[in-house]
């Protein structure tokens, strides 16, 4: 905010609405993830887990292919 000068009552109001739309967002989860694992938390936390590692994989290997194909774009151009 204060590095690109952006006005602070406009920041201010847009990062009320995301810490709600977050804050909302955490608490449903939860509840539903909850109710959903109710009589084996145990499943619950795998799965929470099992997610979170298959996400990150994900993310970093669409990184890597990304990282990839520029590196070899350029060597290509011989830059």
């Amino acid at each position: 905010m204060g590095a690109v000068r952006y006005p602070a009552r406009s920041f201010l109001l847009y990062d009320a609405l995301a810490c709600g739309t977050w804050g909302i967002y955490c608490g449903l989860l939860g509840y539903f993830g909850g109710l959903a694992f109710e009589h084996n938390p145990v499943t619950g936390l795998l799965a929470g887990v099992g997610i979170s590692v298959a996400v990150t994989g994900l993310v970093e290997a669409a990184r890597w292919a990304r990282q990839r194909s520029r590196t070899r774009a350029a060597t290509r151009r011989g830059g």
